[in-house]
């Protein structure tokens, strides 16, 4: 089926640029496969929704004790472990992981506590950013986690991350998701003048600011742009090549035994 007003999103641009085949295979294909849960996407999933929880309850004038939170998480953990979730790792099982999102509760509630600098607007709050290019725009969506003002009219963006790695701050500087985010708010709320990123890295109690100024958001549209017009010369020509990688995303994907590029070590029985 041929996409001809496509909504874009920053996972999508991902997914190209990590490897065409499989944007193609997900996003023009539609292919239909089994999606395989893994323990790290179970883990970020169930954080996310306990500190959404967390704050929708706070909004409404409820603030939940540290404990009281952790009993969210791991309520959320119960109902929804399946033993189909894949754990790879050779030396951790699942209660490990329960414990690593415990600590990402924990270092979340201590680091931000009494929870009185910023009031919530909305969580997991849907945007439609619209990126102007020199011959069209081009329409976006994204999902924030939460997003807040302070008492100086300041919206704040939240995005909340479970990974293992910490990034530098040069590198998030480059990562174009809360600045689309941020396009998206402007656009939304007219009064969001000044607006703060946040990254919280809550597995290691860390978060990273920023705030962009119109040369900063130019970049990310140009970058976002040229992205766009690369996916648009593939479908042109389709030529969607698998970018094959020794790394997690190939090990992760979904569309692996459809690969040309894995195709014959499934065929062999050899993953």
């Amino acid at each position: 089926m041929v996409d001809y007003m496509p909504l874009y999103s920053n996972s999508k641009l991902n997914k190209f640029e990590d490897c065409p085949r499989a944007y193609k295979f997900k996003y023009i294909e539609d292919v239909e496969v089994e999606i395989r849960q893994n323990i790290y996407g179970f883990l970020g999933s169930r954080v996310h929704e306990a500190l959404e929880k967390f704050h929708k309850d706070l909004k409404n004038g409820r603030k939940n004790s540290l404990n009281e939170l952790i009993d969210i998480y791991l309520e959320l953990w119960e109902d929804n472990w399946s033993e189909d979730i894949e754990v790879t790792h050779p030396r951790y099982d699942p209660e490990h992981f329960k414990k690593v999102g415990e600590r990402c509760i924990k270092n979340y509630y201590e680091k931000h506590g009494p929870f009185v600098r910023d009031g919530t607007v909305a969580t997991e709050l849907r945007v439609h950013p619209t990126v102007e290019g020199k011959e069209k725009d081009y329409n976006f969506q994204g999902l924030i986690d939460r997003l807040s003002i302070n008492k100086e009219g300041e919206y704040i963006i939240h995005d909340y991350k479970t990974g293992k790695n910490l990034p530098s701050k040069g590198t998030l500087r480059g990562n174009r998701q809360l600045p689309l985010y941020q396009i998206g708010v402007q656009q939304k709320y007219p009064d969001a003048d000044n607006v703060e990123l946040v990254w919280h890295y809550v597995r290691f109690g860390k978060d990273f600011r920023f705030k962009l100024n119109k040369k900063d958001l130019n970049n990310i549209k140009n970058d976002v742009v040229s992205t766009i017009q690369d996916i648009e010369k593939a479908k042109e020509e389709d030529n969607f090549p698998t970018m094959r990688k020794n790394g997690a995303s190939c090990n992760w994907c979904d569309y692996q035994k459809l690969c040309p590029a894995w195709k014959h070590l499934h065929a062999k029985g050899q993953t």
